[in-house]
């Protein structure tokens, strides 16, 4: 395997999207959210409309009050396209531009979320998304270094060490490996 392959290849055995699928998907949230808005614009709805309720979709964190399990499937049922995409598709067929631009505005929602890096969630975790862990130690898809986030750096200033994030290639692994110190 060449150097670029290999320096391209990280760890996902937490399943999370990294690498150049990670910088796909962000494009993707990029054209869904221009993509939503520019549709809103079409539907002659007013733009006070969209930062009223373009938070609505996060109200389904709510869910988390009933456990992680109850908590990630409605917050990912809220946070995929197919339920606002078949509201748009409702809103189109019924010649609804209010319900319409409601499911623009839903779509948009999730594109934002995705381009921040908010992603589905796993039902361990509220922090555990297909995006990665929030609020820790993250992956820069682009160099494959680590960069820490306010969390880790507070409890690395508390004396409590964060978990040492796994080897991203084999180079890495190589030069995280440790060698016994052998005594005398």
């Amino acid at each position: 395997m060449n150097r670029a392959v290999s320096q391209t290849i990280e760890s996902t055995s937490d399943g999370t999207v990294s690498g150049t699928p990670r910088l796909w998907l962000r494009l993707e949230s990029v054209v869904l959210l221009t993509g939503a808005l520019i549709a809103y614009s079409a539907t002659g709805q007013h733009w006070w409309l969209v930062p009223v309720v373009v938070l609505l979709p996060d109200l389904a964190m709510t869910g988390y009050m009933a456990g992680t399990r109850v908590g990630a499937f409605l917050y990912n049922l809220a946070h995929a396209t197919p339920v606002p995409a078949l509201v748009i598709g409702l809103g189109w067929w019924q010649h609804r531009p209010l319900l319409l631009g409601l499911g623009l505005v839903w779509l948009a929602h999730i594109a934002l979320d995705r381009l921040m890096g908010y992603g589905l969630k796993y039902d361990d975790d509220f922090q555990h998304t297909h995006l990665g862990m929030l609020g820790r130690i993250r992956r820069t898809s682009e160099r494959g270094t680590e960069q820490q986030t306010e969390a880790s750096r507070q409890a690395a200033s508390s004396h409590i060490h964060p978990i040492k994030p796994r080897a991203t290639t084999r180079d890495d692994a190589a030069a995280n490996f440790v060698r016994p110190v052998q005594e005398g």
